[in-house]
């Protein structure tokens, strides 16, 4: 877990801390250790990621683990927007999707739609991660659809955005639902 952990680049150490969380609270079943067990674990990685972390202080990266473990929700080697678009895709093709996704005339936003959905399942809050390039890649889209998409959902209250991503992290949203409309898109008369 350290190994696949440390930063490659100046600017990562929180996300790596992120992952470190995860994979020793539920891939190397530390979950139920008191933090003092797995502080040493933490130096190590530390000790390893000290030549390309900005931040020097082990101090630092040890309270930022800290809080890391506290809400790391997802085990390091799960896919979860893997996991969620392939239960979308099921979805879609029994028609199980949320009943938002009915207002959209694209099977691609419908998917989008059912994805986000997906992801906000596996949180108690309702809450997820989703960078638009992730998604593009997933759904087969530029990047920058996949953004208006993602942009459009928020305007349609499909999704809320919590907190905007940056080059190293992924947006952040809460899903909604959204106000299904009762018809479906070849129901609708044109305008």
């Amino acid at each position: 877990v350290i190994q696949a952990t440390v930063p490659r680049q100046e600017g990562e150490r929180n996300a790596c801390l992120m992952r470190l969380a995860r994979g020793l609270k539920f891939d190397a079943g530390l979950k139920d250790k008191p933090l003092s067990e797995i502080k040493p674990i933490v130096r190590r990685w530390h000790d390893r990621a000290i030549t390309v972390i900005g931040t020097k202080p082990f101090d630092a990266s040890w309270s930022d683990f800290v809080r890391a473990f506290e809400v790391a929700e997802i085990p390091l080697l799960a896919e979860p927007v893997h996991e969620a678009l392939e239960k979308a895709k099921q979805q879609a093709a029994e028609g199980l999707l949320p009943p938002c996704a009915g207002q959209y005339d694209s099977e691609v936003v419908r998917l989008l739609v059912g994805l986000c959905a997906n992801l906000a399942a596996l949180r108690h809050n309702g809450r997820f991660f989703l960078s638009s390039h992730d998604a593009a890649s997933r759904l087969g889209l530029p990047p920058a659809v996949a953004w208006r998409y993602l942009g459009m959902l928020c305007a349609d209250e499909v999704i809320q955005r919590v907190e905007s991503g940056d080059q190293h992290t992924a947006t952040r949203y809460r899903w909604t639902g959204g106000h299904a409309e009762t018809e479906k898109p070849e129901e609708r008369e044109g305008t």
